[in-house]
């Protein structure tokens, strides 16, 4: 006897994703490959220039001329050979090839003396400005990668879910979740509304946000498993339902 269960409830496999794409093509040459690294440096540069600036305290001029350099290496394919589906995330390769990326700074500051520097990227540093810590030495890079990781995603998603709900629906939600002791109650008098209402509103901002970080942390994990994990390590919450 044939199966009787809705094709709209059977397993369905996670869908392909920038990262999991990027792993199947493997050829740096080719120009798909090329395009869709470039949309993830594109997005998710500003992190790394954070941190080079905050756990490796560098200067300005320094940060951002090795974030160039970095991510023009990460689109030639120059640090990308490790990578692999089993292994995590964009960010985990990102983590991981940027620590190897330093350590080995000496040696490219003389290849690039002798003339072996590379073309600059357009990236506009003013732009990670929020996501800076102060610069620490010892601070651990991996960590800070991870925080200034999550601001980006947490305020690409917040600007996102502004231009979803409606004024006051965002009133409501911006109110109860800056004010750690904002009660429900309070809010729906002080807006001579139902407290049903403060509730709804609250609930469905909040089901559209983590929404929307889950379809922007999806582009570069390669499975359902990773993206939940994913959302845990960086906010502190379950992805999963």
């Amino acid at each position: 006897m044939g199966s009787t269960t809705p094709d709209s409830q059977r397993y369905s496999p996670f869908p392909s994703t920038m990262w999991s794409e990027i792993l199947a093509i493997r050829d740096p040459a080719s120009p798909e490959f090329r395009r869709r690294m470039d949309h993830l440096v594109s997005r998710y540069w500003q992190p790394v220039y954070s941190v080079i600036r905050s756990a490796w305290t560098r200067d300005v001029d320094q940060a951002r001329d090795l974030t160039q350099e970095f991510f023009v290496a990460v689109l030639e394919g120059d640090v990308f050979g490790t990578a692999s589906p089993g292994k995590g995330s964009f960010r985990s390769y990102i983590r991981a090839a940027l620590k190897n990326f330093l350590l080995n700074e000496k040696k490219r500051v003389h290849r690039i003396k002798r003339g072996g520097g590379r073309q600059n990227l357009s990236l506009d540093f003013d732009s990670a400005a929020d996501l800076l810590e102060p610069a620490a030495a010892g601070a651990d890079p991996g960590e800070l990668l991870d925080r200034a990781w999550a601001r980006q995603l947490l305020n690409e998603g917040l600007a996102e879910l502004r231009d979803r709900l409606t004024p006051d629906e965002l009133a409501l939600f911006e109110e109860y979740e800056s004010a750690p002791d904002a009660s429900v109650r309070e809010l729906a008098k002080q807006k001579g509304i139902a407290e049903y209402e403060v509730w709804k509103a609250i609930w469905n901002a909040r089901k559209a946000l983590r929404s929307i970080l889950m379809d922007r942390a999806r582009e570069y994990v390669g499975s359902q498993e990773d993206l939940f994990k994913e959302l845990e390590q960086l906010l502190g919450r379950p992805g999963a339902p």
